[in-house]
């Protein structure tokens, strides 16, 4: 008796012993992978993906120079496929769709180090990837850590840390000369410290041209900062000279007549008052078919009730004038709209 239990108690000791060294050799795996990427911000997922396979090859390792049965190891092995499955089974989705997720930005290499990337809700320079997650330097706000979910099923617009660039549109009329407005444009640029400036035009609409101004930074840190930069310049730029963004430029009304800037502004009330007024008819066409439909119905209704007899006369008669009613008013609401969206 006494005999078998010190048996027991060999086993146990020497299968804790084996666990403690294998469990101290991953803690030193840890320190070691941790210090030789210390410098590599960029190569975290490599760590991390050695860190859990070294932890697993020493765990089945320990399983099996434990000093029992092979039915008790095979059991043992067992066991830990379960655990494993189970934890994998009842643990939140967030950080498998996570490793995934980060796995396939790794292996694109659609994001870098040292890159501006922006979204609807983060906004800020990459400073470390791994596999749950990307951390972005997000300027007062501090660091944020960005799920590789998040990466992965929004659009996120990338700067590259080599070549960072702002750009921002702006319309004007016609009447202010293209030459006028790129300079204005390309000092704007200059005063945002914005390096290898080009304006293009972005669009033709019916009474403005869109210009937009872009260029590269030099400092990927200042990208914000640019952004906001130009953007201020070109609007101090452009109202210094004058020019009203979005409408009409004053300049294409002679200041000399008075009588034709009344007669332009009439121009302008006129078009608007008709607008308004193929609006309020379009209003009233979809208030009338509404009207139509509703009763049509109404007379469906009444025919399945009625039943055979003189009854369903009128009721179809009805029925087919209405259909007709809707028919004319479709085409005329179609017309309408189209009048509207060409005044």
């Amino acid at each position: 008796m006494v005999a078998e239990l010190l048996d027991h108690l060999i086993i146990f000791g020497i299968s804790l012993g084996i666990i403690i060294v294998f469990s101290g050799l991953v803690f030193l795996a840890h320190i070691g992978l941790t210090r030789l990427f210390a410098d590599k911000p960029d190569r975290q997922h490599y760590r991390q993906l050695i860190l859990i396979a070294t932890g697993l090859f020493a765990l089945t390792l320990a399983f099996i120079l434990i000093p029992v049965s092979d039915t008790t190891q095979g059991q043992l092995l067992g066991f830990l496929g379960i655990f494993l499955g189970a934890a994998i089974a009842f643990s939140s989705a967030n950080p498998i769709a996570n490793i995934i997720s980060g796995i396939s930005l790794r292996a694109s290499r659609e994001l870098a180090i040292g890159d501006y990337i922006e979204s609807a809700d983060y906004r800020g320079r990459i400073v470390q990837m791994d596999l749950l997650g990307v951390v972005i330097a997000a300027g007062e706000q501090g660091t944020a850590n960005i799920p590789n979910v998040y990466l992965a099923a929004n659009p996120v617009s990338r700067n590259s840390a080599m070549d960072a660039r702002v750009q921002t549109g702006v319309s004007v009329g016609y009447d202010w000369p293209r030459g006028q407005i790129e300079e204005i444009l390309l000092q704007a640029a200059k005063d945002a410290n914005v390096d290898e400036a080009v304006v293009e035009i972005g669009s033709l609409e019916d009474f403005t041209v869109v210009y937009r101004v872009c260029g590269r930074v030099a400092d990927i840190d200042q990208l914000t900062k640019c952004q906001l930069a130009l953007r201020a310049a070109v609007l101090d730029g452009l109202q210094n000279a004058g020019i009203t963004i979005g409408v009409y430029a004053p300049a294409a009304v002679p200041q000399s007549s008075g009588m034709d800037v009344k007669a332009r502004q009439a121009e302008l009330d006129n078009v608007a008052a008709n607008k308004e007024q193929k609006a309020n008819e379009l209003e009233k066409l979809k208030n009338e078919y509404t009207g139509m439909s509703q009763r049509l119905i109404e007379v469906e209704h009444e025919l399945r009730e009625a039943g055979p007899g003189e009854k369903r006369k009128p009721l179809n008669l009805e029925k087919k004038k209405l259909e007709a009613k809707l028919l004319r008013t479709e085409k005329e609401i179609a017309k309408a709209e189209a009048m509207l969206e060409a005044a």
